[in-house]
Formats: C-alpha cells, structure tokens, sequence
C-alpha cells in the first residue's frame, strides 16, 4: 500500500509498505533491521453505515482516522495516521500517512545533529 512520509511535518516521499508486515519503514529504507513497539493511539468517531450489495458482500465504507505511535529500536519515533479501505470494492478515505517526529541515535544525513564533526 503506498504511504506519504513527512519529516518534521513536511513532506519528502512516498513509497509501498506491505500492509500486514508493518515495520520500521526508516530502518527498512536504510538497510537496517529493528523490532517496532507500539505506543498510544487513536480514532475519530464519525459515524458510517455498511451494506451489503446484490452479491451479499459486506462493503464497510469507515471513513474514521486512525493514528497510532511507533518507536523502533534504533529510535526512530513517528507515527502511522491512516483511514480505512473496503475489502469487496475500490473505496478507500485516501488517508496513508507516516509522520517522523525524532529519529534519536539513527543514521539519516538529513536529520539534525547527523552531520560529520
């Protein structure tokens, strides 16, 4: 699934991430490996109705924001913010979204204080 990356709120790529085999998308990007725990989160609570079609297939059109926090171990703190998709057809609320907020002990050259001394 494609996401938007922002460092300190602005934006600097896009690229995939499998949607069930979430990991650091930092530490993936620079070859490096991390176990990812989770902090806290949140949903907007808009209401929504599901239906089922002509074909009985349930399409829930949830068009609540999720967000949720990260921390890798290699210090990378973001956040995932991220709206739903239908299963049984293309509606999605267009929403994918990774925030970078500190990135303590990493190795990226545009982060501040990476810089050669």
């Amino acid at each position: 699934m494609p996401v938007t990356v922002y460092l300190n709120h602005e934006h600097t790529e896009s690229f995939e991430i499998e949607a069930f085999n979430f990991i650091c998308p930092f530490c993936a990007r620079e070859g490096l490996k991390s176990r990812l725990m989770t902090g806290g989160g949140s949903v907007t609570a808009m209401a929504y109705t599901s239906y089922y079609d002509e074909e009985g297939r349930l399409h829930n059109h949830d068009p609540n924001t999720r967000r949720n926090g990260f921390r890798c171990t290699n210090g990378h703190i973001f956040d995932h913010k991220h709206t739903g998709a239908c299963r049984n057809c293309t509606w999605t609320g267009h929403i994918n979204e990774i925030t970078l907020h500190s990135a303590q002990g990493a190795t990226r050259k545009d982060e501040p204080g990476s810089e050669s001394k």
